[in-house]
């Protein structure tokens, strides 16, 4: 769902004269940690059929862990914080489950994702979560239960990757849109005092 936003505020700030300069201001050892933090997690969705409950889930918490660093990094840039939250929501979400996102086992066999049952539980191979009845389930308005159907394409999404997603867009049309980066003043001179 991240690209959605990204497109529209690429699109709109592309519209309104936007220039990619703003784009400087992203810290580029924040956007390491995201990608390195999204490669864990690749692993882990790669490995779902074969790895055991401590690698999938160490993989998919490790990863979150690292996300949650680079969007850190990102906090004081418009829309970071906003940011951070989301990151944050969905970790807080894997953690209460165990280690991973949850998504009902209706929603998943609805939507056709395929899954494999491995240590005891039943791991989508399509994305970082597995499927558990909402009633077993902690937290479970922080899991995977937002639909969204398009022609080609059916994905479910957590209250955390809403507010990333928004949060993303926004944050990409606002530096696309600044005209020259933020620099703070002057420190006001200091005057020696004697007595």
């Amino acid at each position: 769902m991240l690209w959605l936003p990204i497109v529209v505020a690429l699109i709109a700030a592309f519209a309104s004269g936007g220039k990619l300069a703003g784009l400087r201001r992203l810290p580029l050892g924040g956007l390491t940690l995201i990608v390195a933090g999204f490669v864990l997690q690749l692993l882990a969705i790669r490995q779902a059929a074969s790895a055991s409950w401590l690698m999938y889930h160490g993989l998919l918490v490790g990863g979150a862990l690292v996300n949650l660093a680079g969007f850190g990094f990102l906090w004081n840039l418009p829309f970071g914080k906003a940011m951070f939250l989301g990151v944050a929501l969905n970790l807080v979400a894997m953690l209460a489950n165990g280690g991973a996102m949850v998504i009902t086992p209706e929603n998943a066999a609805g939507a056709g994702f395929p899954t494999v049952s491995v240590a005891g539980e039943q791991r989508l191979t399509v994305g970082k979560s597995v499927a558990k009845p909402w009633d077993q389930t902690n937290l479970p308005w922080l899991t995977d239960f937002i639909h969204l159907k398009l022609p080609s394409y059916e994905k479910f999404f957590s209250v955390g990757d809403v507010i990333l997603a928004l949060a993303a867009g926004g944050m990409l049309f606002a530096l696309l849109k600044e005209q020259e980066p933020s620099v703070p003043p002057p420190a006001p001179e200091r005057v020696p005092v004697s007595f």
